[in-house]
């Protein structure tokens, strides 16, 4: 590895992965607020771009923290949306974009 990746690399774990675990919490904190948001309500509330929050929402839901809004749902993770079962109940309508899209909840 040459010197600017090695830069490059101590920045990222010195700035950057702190940070992550910050941005999850203020995911978590805006959920635990609501009884359930999509990935585009929760960037307008945290005033965040939705490449930000995306991201988060995988973060939690691999961590178990963040389940699908349907407590009925066999697969509440739905780590991957295009194979998982979505049932009715999984999505709503987003307030902001007003299509039909997961909306996530904390598990308790």
């Amino acid at each position: 590895m040459s010197g600017p990746q090695i830069t490059s690399l101590f920045a990222y774990h010195k700035h950057v992965i702190p940070t992550l675990t910050q941005r999850m919490r203020q995911v978590q904190d805006a959920l635990a607020k609501a009884d359930d948001m999509t990935n585009s309500e929760l960037a307008r509330a945290l005033g965040w771009g939705i490449n930000r929050v995306t991201p988060r929402i995988g973060e939690l839901r691999d961590a178990g923290l963040v389940g699908c809004r349907n407590e009925k749902c066999p697969n509440r993770a739905h780590l991957n949306a295009a194979r998982d079962v979505v049932h009715d109940d999984c999505k709503r309508r987003c307030g902001v974009t007003g299509v039909q899209a997961f909306a996530w909840k904390i598990i308790n």
